[in-house]
């Protein structure tokens, strides 16, 4: 079942769309435990192996030093906090899913479908917006016109967005089964 959740300016629509969408969320975790939280704790700081070149990697054992070498820190607290106040939020949230009866479910599910007819109808189609990532593109463009990168560590993008967004991930490095951050220093290669 696909509910589309809309927001209106009717204060009694916004009241059982809002209930509608924590019914949504708690329908997802309601069969989840305690075990959960941890897997959540472990989603969030752990590795990130859907990245280019970064497929067989032993992310079990990486996440247990990852895991081992945050306990005890600032940033591994703060995430203990906010897991538990996740878990507070779903059992509002599941508090909130007990009170809400069929007919209001099945009212807002009406609503919510008249609401996409509507704004299906209402849609612009006669533009076109396309967003293309190209930094791999620009990566093999500088490979290409330069072999001696090939062997070499590089990042693509300007200085401060590389070292803002923390993106100093490389291709090489990734392919090596490596995944850290490069000193910033390390981007001057001496070619």
């Amino acid at each position: 079942m696909q509910i589309v959740v809309g927001i209106s300016a009717s204060p009694s629509h916004r009241v059982i769309t809002d209930k509608l969408f924590a019914w949504c969320c708690t329908m997802e975790n309601a069969n989840q435990d305690n075990a959960s939280s941890r897997e959540g704790l472990l989603l969030r700081m752990g590795l990130n192996d859907n990245k280019a070149g970064m497929q067989g990697l032993d992310k079990e054992k990486i996440n247990k030093i990852i895991m081992e070498a945050s306990k005890g820190s600032r940033f591994y607290e703060n995430e203990l906090k906010k897991d538990q106040q996740v878990n507070k939020r779903i059992e509002k949230m599941l508090k909130l899913k007990s009170k809400i009866t069929d007919q209001q479910i099945l009212k807002a599910q009406l609503q919510m479908d008249k609401l996409a007819i509507e704004l299906d109808q209402n849609r612009d189609l006669s533009c076109t917006i396309v967003h293309i990532d190209m930094d791999a593109f620009y990566a093999a463009v500088e490979m290409r016109d330069n072999p001696v990168l090939r062997d070499k560590p590089i990042a693509v993008g300007s200085l401060s967005m590389l070292v803002r967004r923390n993106t100093l991930f490389t291709y090489l490095h990734r392919k090596h089964k490596h995944d850290f951050s490069l000193y910033i220093s390390s981007l001057f290669l001496n070619v």
